[in-house]
């Protein structure tokens, strides 16, 4: 199983997507109603997806370099034939997303580096 990111002409390949979480935040107003029991509520569309991605790299050279990749300015895309780990919500199912926070490190023998994103629109 393959996953790829890239932004432009730059990418990074991990060896192994460890793990993906995803949260989406749902808005919702609540208006207490003075003399009601049941309150007014105002609902809002879900967000995009905001969450983590914790990728594996065989050596701490590719670990770095995924560091740099991901450090650059831009919009990134993740593409992946893992069909265990859901991504994007758009047809074409890959996730576009900006990191938000890039933090490596060393697990025992494994380089990991934690990817916090935010999913942004095509």
């Amino acid at each position: 199983m393959t996953s790829t990111i890239t932004s432009g002409s730059i990418s990074t390949t991990p060896d192994q997507v460890l793990g993906y979480e995803a949260t989406v935040d749902r808005p919702v107003q609540v208006h207490r109603i003075i003399g009601r029991g049941d309150p007014d509520v105002t609902l809002s569309p879900a967000g995009l997806r905001t969450g983590t991605l914790h990728l594996f790299y065989l050596t701490a050279q590719d670990a770095d370099a995924a560091l740099t990749v991901l450090s650059q300015v831009g919009t990134f895309t993740l593409a992946t034939d893992d069909l265990g780990m859901p991504v994007g919500s758009g047809p074409d199912g890959v996730m576009r997303f900006v990191p938000s926070r890039l933090h490596l490190r060393l697990e025992g023998r494994r380089w990991v580096l934690d990817v916090d994103y935010q999913e942004v629109a095509a």
